[in-house]
């Protein structure tokens, strides 16, 4: 695209009337010139942009929320005629970090440069991260072309997983999550073999013994001896994500209850999680590679749900066994959740509530709630720390 500056403009159609009311000598030869520079700025655009090679990649397509990204931009000039002002414009959605340059530069004849460029995304999602121009203007300043430099290359953005064995050893907060979280799951689990140790393994699945006689390390593979399965039950109703920061919370929200679900899945534990969303879903867990299904559902999907969590929960808790532990993970802890599940624990069921927030009133009803078998439990000291 290519436009022309208004004050050139206004000063060549004054010259094309000056010349064409009084005519003589000095009109013609003022409004000739102005035809001349026109043309010499319309031809260097013209040739410079057609001979500007532009080359962007990106190291990988998919990273993870809070991760760096970075991307190379390749300006080479073909011509031998110098660029004389070159302007990178950036998308004003994304906070794009220059390390190379500035945004308005100039190139030599057959010169190449090369830029970084990075950023970082908090919210998971599928974003255009080249919605990035490239402006040219000539020498006097008459005509610039704009060029969208790539309008294809995308990135995606996952939401973390996070380690959850880490739960119990940093700080207090933590260590009490880990307790509640994962006490009665470790207890069902026995060791099922021995194998090599791979890099990225656990550090506390390494059998000592075994690792002293051979004198290399072999860790231990878990199986479940439990029948017993997981009912998970999160909230993405889009009405409770509308506060101050909702969108961040959403992510928190998220980021835990993936920790969750891998955490069972590595230990061969399945479960079932159950999306309360614009249109409920449900996945069965009993594979390693089954959090990928929940990943990419995340991935594209943010909470739209218009339907309750409670009237959700009474729909599904009637399919459920009541031996069968059932984990409500929810970004707020609200009042009508917990009168709920206190029906629930009368009739049988067994839960504990992880919850993001909870009112200052909610806060010294906890101890009152866990005499009445209901175990909430703040999961915001572990996802922000990480």
């Amino acid at each position: 695209m290519i436009k022309i500056n208004k004050k050139f403009l206004l000063i060549f159609l004054g010259a094309f009337l000056y010349a064409f009311f009084e005519g003589g000598y000095f009109a013609n030869a003022i409004f000739i010139c102005l035809v001349i520079v026109a043309l010499f700025s319309f031809m260097y655009i013209l040739i410079t942009a057609k001979l500007m090679k532009v080359e962007i990649t990106k190291l990988k397509n998919s990273f993870i929320t809070g991760e760096k990204i970075e991307i190379n931009i390749s300006l080479q000039n073909k011509n031998f005629i110098p660029v004389n002002y070159i302007e990178i414009k950036y998308n004003e959605d994304i906070n794009w970090s220059n390390e190379s340059l500035a945004n308005i530069f100039n190139l030599k004849g057959k010169e190449v440069k090369h830029m970084k460029m990075h950023t970082t995304f908090y919210i998971r999602g599928i974003y255009n991260i080249t919605d990035i121009s490239l402006i040219i203007k000539d020498v006097f300043n008459i005509l610039y072309f704009k060029r969208l430099l790539n309008d294809e290359i995308s990135v995606k953005i996952y939401p973390r997983v996070l380690q959850i064995n880490n739960f119990h050893n940093n700080s207090q907060e933590k260590q009490v999550v880990g307790t509640n979280l994962l006490g009665n799951i470790e207890s069902n689990v026995f060791t099922k073999d021995i194998r090599k140790y791979k890099v990225g393994d656990n550090l506390k699945r390494i059998h000592w013994k075994v690792s002293a006689k051979y004198g290399e390390l072999y860790t231990k593979n878990y199986e479940t001896y439990s029948n017993e399965v997981y009912n998970i039950f999160l909230d993405m109703n889009k009405e409770i994500y509308k506060e101050e920061d909702g969108d961040i919370i959403e992510e928190r929200t998220i980021e835990f209850l993936l920790s969750f679900c891998k955490y069972l899945l590595d230990r061969n534990i399945s479960s079932i999680l159950n999306i309360n969303n614009e249109k409920s879903i449900k996945f069965v867990l009993e594979k390693s590679r089954d959090i990928k299904d929940i990943e990419e559902y995340f991935l594209h999907n943010k909470s739209l749900g218009k339907e309750d969590l409670v009237y959700n929960m009474g729909f599904n808790f009637n399919k459920l066994n009541k031996r069968e532990s059932i984990i409500i993970i929810i970004p707020f802890l609200r009042e009508e959740v917990w009168k709920k599940a206190l029906k629930l624990i009368q009739l049988g069921y067994k839960f504990k509530i992880f919850y993001y927030k909870i009112d200052s009133e909610m806060l010294y009803q906890k101890d009152m709630l866990k005499d009445m078998g209901i175990e909430c439990i703040s999961f915001k000291g572990i996802v922000d720390n990480f």
